[in-house]
């Protein structure tokens, strides 16, 4: 069901998803003195991996 304190509730949950994903890129540059670029394909890339493991795991039981 679709209410004022739902939709808040998905809009904070999608603000602080990007808040995250901001923070990782951040610290990736920063750790492994990266461009940021490199960076941002770094997690995209590391992210990609974790879902075709997680699928992969998901066809295996």
């Amino acid at each position: 069901m679709i209410t004022p304190f739902n939709v808040f509730l998905a809009i904070a949950a999608l603000l602080l998803g990007i808040w995250g994903l901001i923070l990782s890129v951040l610290a990736c540059r920063e750790t492994h003195r990266f461009e940021t670029g490199k960076a941002i394909g770094t997690i995209i890339l590391t992210m990609f991996a974790a879902g075709a493991v997680t699928s992969l795991l998901g066809f295996l039981t």
